[in-house]
C-alpha cells in the first residue's frame, strides 16, 4: 500500500472550508439583523468575520482567537433565534464593535511581523519561513580590496645545527671549562715579629724639610729609645706618626734620620 501524498490542490479542505463559511455566515447574518442592522449592511458582518478567520489561517496567527469569536457569534445567533437569549444593550454593543475589531486584527496580521519573520527578514504573513528564506535573494558579496602580502623576511645564515650564526651555539663551539682560581695561602707571619715597614724613599722635597723636623726630633728620640728597649727593634713610621701626631711623610723622614743617627753610633 503506497503512502498517501499531498496533492497541490486539497479539494477536501476547500470543500470543508466553503461549507463552514456558508453555515456560519447565515448565523452571523441573522444575529446582525436581530440587533437592528440594515439587511443589506448585515451581510458585511459575516463577510468581515469569515475573512478574518481566513487571514488567521493563512498567516498561522490568531487562529484560536478568530475561531473563538466565530463560535461565540454563532452560539449567540442560535440562542437569539430560539428566544433563549434576549437582545439587550450588551449584545448590540458586541455586534457593533465586531467590524472595527476585525479590521484592526486583519491589518495587524498582514503588516505586523512576528519575531521569526523579523529574524528571517521576510514580509509579515509569510506562510513558510523556510521556503521564503531559501528563495530570498542572496546578499551581495563584498569583495575586500586586495592587500599586498608583506615582503618575505631576509634569510638568516644558520649553522649546521639550525641556529643563527649570530647566536652562540654551544654545540658548534663548546664553552671551555671554567678555571678554578687558586686559593691564596694565608700569610705566615710570626706573632712575635715586630711591625716593620720599609723605609720610605727620600726625595729632594723630603730633604728640604729636614730643618722643619727639628722640633720633633727630641720627642722622636725618646719614643725611639722606649720602643727599642721594649721590643728590641726600632719603631715604625706609623708608630712615630701616632706618638708625635704628625703626618706620614714627616714620620718617615724622622725615622730615616734616626736610623742614620743609630748607624753612626752603632756602626
Amino acid at each position: 500500500m503506497s503512502p498517501r501524498t499531498r496533492t497541490r490542490t486539497d479539494w477536501v479542505l476547500r470543500g470543508a472550508l466553503a461549507c463552514t463559511l456558508i453555515g456560519t455566515a447565515h448565523a452571523e447574518y441573522t444575529l446582525a439583523v436581530a440587533t437592528g442592522v440594515h439587511p443589506w449592511v448585515a451581510a458585511c458582518v459575516p463577510g468581515a468575520l469569515d475573512l478574518y478567520v481566513i487571514r488567521a489561517l493563512q498567516v498561522r496567527r490568531d487562529v484560536f482567537l478568530a475561531v473563538l469569536v466565530m463560535c461565540a457569534v454563532n452560539v449567540a445567533s442560535h440562542l437569539v433565534t430560539a428566544g433563549v437569549l434576549a437582545v439587550d444593550w450588551a449584545l448590540i454593543s458586541a455586534v457593533g464593535a465586531l467590524a472595527p475589531l476585525v479590521l484592526w486584527r486583519v491589518h495587524a496580521l498582514w503588516h505586523t511581523r512576528t519575531r521569526k519573520e523579523l529574524l528571517w527578514d521576510v514580509p509579515a504573513g509569510t506562510r513558510d519561513l523556510i521556503e521564503a528564506g531559501q528563495n530570498a535573494p542572496a546578499p551581495a558579496e563584498v569583495h575586500p580590496a586586495p592587500v599586498d602580502p608583506p615582503p618575505p623576511a631576509p634569510e638568516v645564515e644558520k649553522c649546521t645545527h639550525g641556529w643563527p650564526v649570530d647566536w652562540h651555539c654551544t654545540e658548534c663551539t663548546p664553552e671551555p671549562p671554567a678555571e678554578v682560581a687558586p686559593v691564596p695561602a694565608p700569610p705566615t707571619t710570626s706573632a712575635l715579629a715586630p711591625e716593620t715597614e720599609p723605609a720610605p724613599e727620600t726625595t729632594p722635597a723630603d730633604t728640604e724639610d729636614d730643618d722643619s723636623d727639628a722640633e720633633f726630633m727630641d720627642a722622636a728620640r725618646t719614643h725611639w729609645d722606649d720602643v727599642t728597649a721594649k721590643t728590641g727593634a726600632p719603631p715604625s713610621a706609623r708608630s712615630i706618626k701616632a706618638a708625635l701626631a704628625i703626618g706620614q711623610t714627616r714620620a718617615g723622614r724622622i725615622r730615616t734620620r734616626l736610623l742614620n743617627e743609630n748607624k753612626k753610633v752603632h756602626p
